[in-house]
């Protein structure tokens, strides 16, 4: 009871600066008290974004948009607080579910996903066509004509046409925002093969190293650049206000 008394005690006291080998030391924590940051405008679309830029009477000026990578664009200010902050006026998140790479699922399932999240071109159907005609390991048909029900049991994984799988497929998938000129391109690895559980089974591999987040970055740059001439009058008319900025980091 005595520490804790005497430990309160030291607590309670103000904080002592003093210096040592030429520099200034404090006793205790502190933290600075300054003005409390403008609520963040939070937004998951590119138009949005830019549609808060249009309400120059809630955000202060000057300031720069930041694409932090191909999911997250950010409005910071330019200039920084007396303690060095920056504070961050509007942020735009990507919120859309993506493909499960790099991993095997089952065929119903990959052939559902592949057309969910993907950009449906001449490639995914060349890749359905594989796909869509497997028959499962230990799959059960069944066929009810409302008076009795035909059930026939299949084994093994084929294929009921003779079709070539690819191996390297280049494909665009949903990955970053839909307001971007078109989705970025990247390749992949098709896999296919027969699992003791759930019967035949298909994955993507990715295998262009990232390299489709640039290419991403640059189309969101793009829009936003298009974009921000439509409010360049309205901007320029605002006293201290200029064009603000695009910073690309990724």
């Amino acid at each position: 009871m005595i520490k804790a008394a005497i430990e309160r005690i030291l607590q309670l006291a103000p904080p002592h600066v003093f210096a040592h080998d030429g520099l200034s030391y404090v006793n205790s924590v502190v933290h600075p008290l300054s003005a409390p940051d403008p609520d963040e405008i939070k937004t998951c679309t590119l138009s949005g974004l830019l549609e808060c830029l249009a309400i120059y009477d809630s955000i202060p000026v000057p300031f720069f948009i930041h694409v932090l990578n191909h999911k997250t664009v950010m409005v910071k200010a330019t200039e920084l607080t007396n303690y060095g902050k920056r504070p961050n006026y509007v942020q735009a998140n990507y919120a859309g579910n993506e493909f499960q790479y790099n991993g095997f699922m089952e065929i119903e399932k990959f052939n559902i996903g592949l057309q969910a999240f993907f950009v449906f071109d001449q490639t995914v159907e060349a890749i359905l066509k594989v796909t869509g005609n497997i028959v499962h390991e230990a799959s059960i048909v069944t066929n009810d004509n409302g008076i009795s029900q035909t059930v026939t049991a299949k084994t093994g994984i084929s294929r009921t046409g003779n079709v070539v799988a690819p191996t390297i497929v280049n494909l665009r998938p949903y990955r970053t925002f839909s307001e971007v000129a078109e989705q970025p391109l990247a390749s992949f690895v098709l896999r296919l093969r027969q699992d003791e559980k759930t019967g035949a089974a298909a994955g993507l591999f990715e295998a262009d190293t990232g390299l489709w987040k640039v290419q991403a970055i640059a189309s969101i740059k793009s829009y936003l650049r298009e974009g921000l001439v439509s409010i360049q009058e309205k901007t320029a008319a605002i006293e201290g206000c200029r064009r603000p900025e695009i910073l690309v980091a990724g």
